[in-house]
C-alpha cells in the first residue's frame, strides 16, 4: 500500500495540462523498478481488468520467466489464467453493478490462478484508480503460493498441537474424577487460551477425613507451558505415592511442597520458568483448612455466618525462583454454608475496558451475591462475566475451583463464642474481657498443660492489642472475636476494620536485650502454629490465630 502512496504521489496527474494530456494517452509505467523491488508486477488496465494499457512486460516476473520476455497476449485474466472468478468479479466489478466495493477505493484479494509452467499460484491481486486518468486502475500483482502453503502448514502444525494438548488437558491437567464428599460440594472449569496453556487442577482425597483441592499456573503459554504442568503434577504425585508408602497415612502439606520442589524446581530453573500454586486440604470432621501458597492468586473465602468475603493468601515464592525454601501453612476454620473459590490470574487479571482489570474484589461481588448457586453455576457465572469483561476473550488460561460447605456432623462436639470489643488506647478493659473468656474455655476444652493455655490466652491478648495499637490506626473502633475449638483445634478470630499492617513480620525484640517492647507478635508466632491476616471488603480485616492442641481436654 505503501508503495502504491509513493507511486501515486509521483504520478503525472500533478504535472501542466500538456503532460497530463499525453500521460492519459500513453500510461506508461516505466520498467520496474517498483516492480523489482516489490517482488510483483505493476501494471495499467481498465476499470473491468481485461484490457492493459501499459507494464504488461511485468507480467513476467510473475510467471517466472527471464526478463524481457513477452509479458500478455489476450486480456489479463486469461494471461493469469484465473480459476476464481467470483474473486476476480469482486476485484473488477461490472460498471453499475452495484456490487463489490466503492469505485474510488482500494481493492486486494487473492486469487487462485494456474500460470503456464508453474501450474496453480495464489496471486495476490491490489489495485486502485489511477488519478488524473478516468478509467484507469493501477494493479499490483504478488505471487503468495509459498506464503499461503507455509500458512497452510503452519495451521496443519497448529491443530495437531491443539489436538495433542487437549488430549494432554483432558487426561492429566485438568482431575476427570469425581471424590465423594458428606459435606463439601465442589465443581471445576477450565478455559485455555490457547486451546491449552499451562494450569494444571486437581481434586483428590489422601485421607478418609480430607479433601485436597490443587491448582497452579505456569509461566507461559502454548505446549512448552502444559509439558511443564504435567511435569509438575507427576512431580507432585510421584512425591505422594512415595511419602503414603512410607508413612501409611496421607503426608502433611509442608511434606508434600518440599518433596514436590526437590522434584520440579531443576527443571524449572533450568528452563528458566516458574510455577504458582495453591495447595489447600480441607478437613471435613474438624472444619478447617489447611494450605501452602507458592506465589498464587488468593482464594476467596465466603463467610455466610457474617455475609462477608475475604481473600487468604500465603507468603511462599512460586517454584523456580530459588533452589530451597522454607514453606509455611496457614490454618483457618469454615463453618456451614461457607464457599470457597480458587482461581487462576487469568480470571482476576482479565483486561477489560481503559485499563482495567477483572479484579479480585470482583470475585469476591460476585461470590456473595451468588452464593446460593451450585458450584457448577457458579462456575459457570464466573467464566461468562469475566468473557463478558473482557475486550477480546480471555488472553490467559482461566481455571476456577468452586467448594462449597454442606451440613457438618452432628456428632462432633465443638466449643465456641465470640466477644464485640471496643478498643480505645490501650485496650486494658477489653483485653481482661477477652483473657477471662478465653481462660475458662480452655479450662474446659483447652490442652491438659496449663502452661500451654496459658501461653494461648496470652498470644490471644497480645493480638489484640496489637489490633488496638497498629491495626486500628491508632484510633477507636470495634473487634468481633470469634473463637472455636473443634477436633483438636484452636481457632481465633479477630474481625476489624483499619489499614494494613504487616502480621507476619516478626521483630528481633531478644530478651537478652532488655527491650521495653516488641514481643507481642513474637509471642503470637511462638504459641500459634498459624498466624494469617485476611483481607475482605475496602479496609476489613481478620486476623486468624489457630493452634493444635495434641492433648486435648475429653
Amino acid at each position: 500500500m505503501k508503495t502504491l502512496q509513493r507511486l501515486f504521489r509521483h504520478w503525472p496527474g500533478t504535472m501542466d495540462e500538456r503532460k497530463r494530456q499525453k500521460q492519459s494517452q500513453s500510461c506508461v509505467v516505466e520498467e520496474s523498478a517498483f516492480s523489482i523491488i516489490a517482488q510483483g508486477a505493476f501494471l495499467v488496465c481498465d476499470d473491468s481488468g481485461q484490457a492493459v494499457f501499459s507494464g504488461a512486460e511485468n507480467l513476467a516476473i510473475v510467471a517466472g520467466l527471464p526478463r524481457g520476455s513477452p509479458g500478455l497476449s489476450g486480456s489479463l485474466p486469461d494471461a493469469l489464467g484465473v480459476l476464481d472468478a467470483e474473486a476476480w468479479a469482486a476485484l473488477f466489478p461490472v460498471s453499475g453493478s452495484g456490487s463489490g466495493p466503492e469505485k474510488g477505493s482500494l481493492r486486494e484479494d487473492t486469487v487462485s490462478c494456474r500460470i503456464p509452467g508453474k501450474g496453480t499460484r495464489f496471486i495476490r491481486i491490489r489495485n486502485a484508480p489511477v488519478p488524473g486518468s478516468p478509467g484507469r486502475r493501477l494493479v499490483f500483482l504478488k505471487d503468495e503460493t509459498e506464503l499461503s502453503e507455509s500458512r497452510e502448514r503452519l495451521a496443519r502444525a497448529q491443530s495437531m498441537d491443539a489436538d495433542a494438548s487437549a488430549r494432554l488437558q483432558a487426561a492429566v491437567l485438568v482431575n476427570g474424577e469425581h471424590v465423594d464428599s458428606p459435606v463439601l460440594e465442589y465443581a471445576c472449569s477450565a478455559m485455555p487460551s490457547k486451546l491449552v496453556d499451562g494450569d494444571f487442577l486437581d481434586v483428590m482425597r489422601l485421607a478418609p477425613d480430607c479433601v485436597d483441592v490443587l491448582l497452579g499456573d505456569v509461566m507461559g503459554k502454548g505446549m512448552d507451558a502444559a509439558i511443564m504442568g504435567v511435569v509438575i503434577k507427576v512431580g507432585l504425585f510421584r512425591s505422594l505415592a512415595v511419602m503414603s508408602r512410607a508413612e501409611g497415612s496421607a503426608p502433611s502439606l509442608r511434606d508434600i511442597c518440599a518433596a514436590t520442589e526437590r522434584v520440579i524446581t531443576p527443571h524449572l530453573l533450568a528452563r528458566r520458568s516458574i510455577a504458582t500454586f495453591s495447595y489447600m486440604r480441607l478437613y471435613e470432621t474438624g472444619f478447617f483448612a489447611e494450605f501452602v501458597d507458592f506465589g498464587h492468586t488468593s482464594i476467596v473465602h465466603y463467610r455466610k455466618a457474617t455475609d462477608s468475603c475475604r481473600l487468604i493468601k500465603g507468603a511462599d515464592m512460586p517454584l523456580g525462583f530459588v533452589e530451597k525454601q522454607a514453606f509455611r501453612s496457614f490454618l483457618f476454620p469454615y463453618r456451614e454454608g461457607d464457599l470457597f473459590v480458587v482461581f487462576s490470574d487469568g480470571l482476576s487479571e482479565c483486561p477489560g475496558q481503559g485499563g482495567t482489570y477483572f479484579g479480585e474484589e470482583r470475585i469476591m461481588r460476585v461470590a456473595r451475591s451468588r452464593a446460593g448457586l451450585p458450584p457448577r453455576e457458579l462456575c459457570d457465572t464466573l467464566v461468562r462475566l469475566g468473557f463478558e469483561f473482557s475486550e477480546s476473550g480471555f488472553a490467559d488460561d482461566v481455571s476456577i475451583v468452586c467448594v462449597r460447605v454442606l451440613k457438618p456432623e452432628p456428632m462432633v462436639s465443638e466449643q465456641a463464642g465470640s466477644l464485640n470489643l471496643l478498643l480505645r488506647q490501650g485496650a486494658v478493659h477489653a483485653s481482661d474481657k477477652l483473657r477471662k473468656a478465653l481462660t475458662k474455655v480452655l479450662d474446659t476444652a483447652g490442652s491438659t498443660d496449663p502452661v500451654e493455655n496459658g501461653g494461648l490466652v496470652l498470644a490471644c491478648v497480645e493480638a489484640l492489642s496489637n489490633i488496638a495499637e497498629h491495626g486500628l490506626g491508632g484510633l477507636s473502633g470495634h473487634c468481633l472475636v470469634e473463637w472455636r475449638i473443634r477436633s483438636g483445634l484452636l481457632s481465633v478470630e479477630f474481625n476489624y476494620k483499619g489499614p494494613d499492617f504487616d502480621w507476619l513480620a516478626r521483630p528481633q525484640s531478644h530478651i537478652e536485650s532488655y527491650a521495653s517492647r516488641g514481643y507481642g507478635i513474637e509471642i503470637m508466632h511462638s504459641a500459634m502454629d498459624s498466624v494469617l491476616l485476611c483481607k475482605g471488603f475496602g479496609n476489613e480485616k481478620t486476623l486468624v490465630l489457630c493452634r493444635r492442641l495434641p492433648c486435648q481436654k475429653k
